[in-house]
C-alpha cells in the first residue's frame, strides 16, 4: 500500500508540473500575440510626447494645377491656338494621347484641315505641344474641352495628365445689315476646378528611383474650435501653433511606407508619425501640425526630417529636411 500511495503522489506531481508548463506557454504565446498589436516602443513614446505638448496632425492630397494649357483660351472658328502640356512625371517614358468629348456643333482639327475624331484617343508621341484648330457650328460661343492622357512605357493604362477647355466663337461670313443690332449669345458656363489646397502647381520630377522630397509651404496658428489654419509669424498665450508643410515625391517611381519626425519647440516635442503610405510619382501630401505651449519667447525653430533613421530607398537625402521659426509673443 506504501508504495502504491507513492506512486499516486509521484504521478500527481508530475501532472502538476506538465499543467503549470503549459501554463506558463499559454501566457507567453499570449504576451507575444498582444505584444504584435502594440506601437513601437518609439513610437509610444513619441504619442505621449505628443499628448504633453497637445501635437495634432492632419493631412491631404494636393491636386496639381492643370498640366494642359490652351493659348489663346478664346478663338473665333477656324482660328489656330497652341495647347501645351507636360506629364507630373516628366522624367519616365511613354507616349501621349489627345480626347475630347464629341460636341454636336464642334469638331477639333490640324491645322492642315485633317479632322481628329471625338471620343477616340489621338497619338502625339512624345511631343509636348501642338497647333490645333476648332472648328464652330454654332450661331453662339461654345465651350470644348480637351484632355490629354500619358501611357508610360511597358504600361497599356492612360493615366491623365489634365485638361484645358477653349471657347469656340462662330466666324460671321456675311456682314450684318447697318444698325442691326447684334445678336445676343450667352457663354456656355464652363466647369470650374479647385484643387485641394493648391501650393505651386505641378510637383517637379527628375524620374528614375523614388525621391521624397520635404517643403515648408506655411506657419500660423490653428483655431482650437474649428481646426482652421490661418497664416500668422506669431503666437499669443493659449493659442496652437501650427505649420504646413508638403511632402512630394519628385522620381519616377512610388515610393514605400515611410515615417517623418518632427522636432517642434514645445515641451514633449520630439514626434516620430506613424508609418505613413506610399507616395506615388509626382504626387504631393499636405501635413498641418500643430502644437502648443512654445519654449520661449520669441523665435522659435522647428525641423521635420523624412525617413529619419533611413529605412526606405530614397535617390536623394539632401532634401529631405525643411526647417522653420515661429515667434511666441508672451
Amino acid at each position: 500500500m506504501a508504495d502504491q500511495a507513492r506512486i499516486i503522489k509521484l504521478l500527481i506531481l508530475i501532472f502538476a508540473v506538465v499543467g503549470l508548463i503549459a501554463v506558463l506557454g499559454f501566457g507567453v504565446w499570449g504576451i507575444a500575440k498582444i505584444a504584435k498589436t502594440l506601437p513601437s516602443p518609439a513610437g509610444a513614446v513619441s504619442r505621449l510626447a505628443s499628448l504633453i505638448s497637445g501635437i495634432t496632425l492632419t493631412k491631404e492630397l494636393v491636386e496639381s494645377a492643370s498640366n494642359v494649357t490652351a493659348d489663346p483660351k478664346t478663338i473665333i472658328s477656324g482660328e489656330t491656338f497652341t495647347l501645351e502640356w507636360r506629364a507630373p512625371n516628366k522624367g519616365t517614358a511613354g507616349i501621349y494621347e489627345l480626347e475630347y468629348d464629341c460636341h454636336a456643333e464642334l469638331t477639333l482639327a490640324l491645322p492642315t484641315g485633317e479632322e481628329i475624331l471625338c471620343n477616340a484617343p489621338f497619338n502625339l508621341w512624345s511631343k509636348e505641344t501642338m497647333g490645333l484648330t476648332a472648328i464652330s457650328k454654332s450661331e453662339a460661343p461654345a465651350e470644348l474641352s480637351i484632355s490629354i492622357n500619358f501611357i508610360a512605357q511597358g504600361t497599356n493604362v492612360p493615366a491623365k495628365v489634365g485638361s484645358a477647355n477653349i471657347i469656340v466663337s462662330p466666324k460671321e461670313d456675311t456682314p450684318k445689315a447697318a444698325g442691326a443690332p447684334p445678336k445676343a449669345a450667352a457663354l456656355t458656363a464652363g466647369k470650374e476646378k479647385i484643387s485641394a489646397r493648391l501650393v505651386d502647381g505641378i510637383v517637379p520630377s527628375v524620374g528614375g528611383a523614388a525621391n521624397l522630397a520635404i517643403q515648408i509651404a506655411d506657419v500660423g496658428i490653428i483655431n482650437e474650435t474649428t481646426g482652421v489654419f490661418t497664416h500668422a509669424t506669431s503666437v499669443s498665450a493659449n493659442q496652437r501653433a501650427g505649420i504646413v508643410f508638403d511632402i512630394m515625391n519628385i522620381g519616377g517611381v512610388p515610393s514605400s511606407q515611410w515615417r517623418f519626425r518632427a522636432a517642434l519647440p514645445a515641451a514633449g516635442g520630439d514626434y516620430l508619425s506613424d508609418a505613413q503610405d506610399p507616395i506615388g510619382a509626382g504626387t504631393k501630401v499636405r501635413y498641418t501640425i500643430g502644437f502648443k505651449d512654445l519654449t520661449k519667447t520669441g523665435e522659435n525653430a522647428a525641423a521635420i526630417t523624412i525617413d529619419p533613421s533611413q529605412q526606405i530607398s530614397d535617390a536623394d537625402r539632401a532634401n529631405n529636411t525643411a526647417t522653420t521659426t515661429i515667434v511666441r509673443n508672451y
